[in-house]
């Protein structure tokens, strides 16, 4: 183990970062090597079926669980515990070639560790024997010891991206290939895995819910798996910050300068520095992957960022959209056995994979009206709400609203500024709730709403995904519209509203802009 320290990190952090290169970049190339000798990716669908017998075996004894037989595609972690594979010592001592597999179980126990000292110790006992290098030199060959060699004694702190940085990272990608265990690989995908592979710069775009997010995640975590080093950045100047020359990296962009239309702070922000990074793009270890809606691509303030416009991949393309095959694959991934009952509403609307997430994560919705007219199920949600005077909810809805999709926690729970305070008392008034509403109060029902209408990530309040958070901008900016228009973020504004018969030119408006009456308009000056 290297004594080269990143300042400001413990030994067992830099310990547990360098077991997570080792496990997510060199092992799991490695274990590629063995599958793709077992099982040829070209006959590995052929394999599966001619198996078939053996895997409902292995179904019923519950050594392959749901998740993974839904997939038909043998995990890593399934793999490990096939009889054929596994030897009787579980202790990571004598490992056969195929035994090397079940090493991989040792990544969900350092997945779970909360890096103490008796981690440390277990983890230093554990590479001084090199029994797990050993068994991904045995599966991966020389060239891959040589790499793990490296990583035992490199300079970590040589990294560009700072370690906080770096940390949160992980935690998204990780949280990235829990998701892709639901992803289907279209046509599409498949194409822009191509597309980054064989270019610097890729641009993704589609409408909301149409799969654009999904797509750019699964085609990350596959570069990713190709050595690629990749990097989540919110603008240019991170990418000229973190370049590295010596190390592929791949940068990754998604809601590309605007999320509901083209954001004129991001445009000003990225036109300064594009020669520069059309410069660094031009050297082979270099790319950038970005997803955009597509009313922002087809700004015409767009054209400025030319880089973008080279290689596009439109998921609503005739090409590239999805095939009736692929939305039932979707819809049984998602859905299982009560796919065929929503299968003829696969058409209907173009964010269908978005509506199997969504069913999936609340399946007491009646699953015929939903599919045929889900955004009616959420306003009759809502309108019950109302009716039944449960007004801490909608309020708490309303609120997302008035930031923006963007309630941090501090707002309900800290000391909070006067122009704050003014917001959440008028959205309370508006909601029918008391203007000394306690914020405590609205904190626990947002908490409520919780894997149904909102989720929390790092103690900021949004919606399950932006589709649903265009409904409720439409939905509230029709019943309190007054206290939208004078509460809510200035961005909110400019974005979804317009006033009646104005016409604008070079901007692609959305479905859901609210138009604001005349009458309101003179009330508002």
């Amino acid at each position: 183990m290297s004594t080269t320290k990143i300042p400001h990190v413990s030994e067992e952090e830099e310990n547990y970062l360098r077991l997570h290169l080792l496990m997510t970049g060199i092992s799991s190339r490695a274990v590629r090597v063995l599958f793709d000798k077992e099982f040829s990716p070209v006959c590995l669908d052929a394999t599966i079926k001619k198996e078939t017998g053996k895997l409902i075996d292995l179904k019923n004894k519950r050594i392959i669980n749901g998740a993974q037989w839904d997939l038909l595609f043998p995990r890593v972690a399934l793999l490990g515990k096939l009889p054929d594979f596994m030897k009787s010592s579980t202790k990571f001592t004598k490992l056969a070639l195929e035994g090397n597999l079940f090493t991989g179980e040792f990544y969900f126990l350092i997945d779970r560790s909360d890096l103490t000292v008796g981690f440390e110790f277990e983890y230093m006992s554990y590479t001084c024997n090199f029994q797990f290098l050993k068994a991904v030199k045995r599966l991966g060959g020389l060239d891959m010891d040589e790499e793990c060699k490296e990583l035992r004694s490199k300079h970590l702190d040589q990294s560009t991206v700072p370690w906080n940085i770096r940390v949160q990272i992980i935690q998204i990608l990780d949280q990235w290939q829990n998701n892709d265990e639901y992803f289907v690989e279209t046509k599409a995908a498949k194409h822009v895995l191509k597309c980054i592979q064989e270019n610097s710069c890729v641009t993704i775009t589609a409408s909301s819910g149409v799969g654009k997010t999904a797509t750019l995640q699964h085609v990350v975590l596959k570069m990713a798996e190709e050595g690629y080093d990749v990097l989540l950045v919110t603008n240019p100047h991170n990418i000229i910050e973190y370049y590295n020359p010596n190390q592929k990296t791949l940068f990754v962009i998604d809601n590309f300068c605007g999320t509901y239309s083209i954001n004129q702070s991001d445009l000003y922000t990225w036109e300064p520095v594009m020669k520069r990074i059309e410069g660094l793009i031009q050297k082979s270890l270099i790319k950038i992957i970005v997803a955009c809606r597509i009313q922002v691509y087809k700004d015409n303030k767009f054209e400025a960022l030319s880089i973008f416009k080279t290689n596009v991949c439109n998921l609503l393309s005739e090409d590239l959209c999805l095939s009736q095959a692929e939305k039932e694959s979707i819809a049984e991934i998602h859905l299982q056995t009560e796919a065929s009952e929503i299968i003829q509403y696969s058409n209907l609307y173009e964010c269908f994979p978005l509506l199997c997430k969504l069913y999936r994560d609340n399946t007491e919705l009646n699953i015929t009206e939903f599919f045929q007219n889900p955004f009616s199920v959420y306003e009759a949600e809502i309108e019950q709400l109302k009716k039944k005077e449960i007004f801490g909810k909608y309020c708490a809805l309303a609120l997302c609203v008035m930031f923006n999709n963007e309630l941090k926690k501090e707002v309900l729970t800290e000391e909070i500024d006067k122009e704050t305070k003014r917001i959440i008392k008028n959205t309370c008034e508006a909601c029918r709730l008391q203007r000394s509403t306690s914020r405590l109060m609205l904190l626990d029902e947002l908490d409520t709403l919780e894997h149904t209408f909102l989720k929390k990530e790092n103690g900021v309040y949004r919606t399950i995904h932006n589709k649903l958070f265009d409904f409720f901008s439409y939905y509230f900016g029709k019943m309190i519209i007054q206290c939208v228009i004078k509460n809510s973020h200035y961005m909110f504004i400019s974005e979804r509203f317009s006033f009646k018969r104005e016409k604008r030119y070079g901007t692609v408006y959305h479905c859901c802009t609210t138009t604001i009456p005349s009458n309101v308009h003179s009330k508002n000056g």
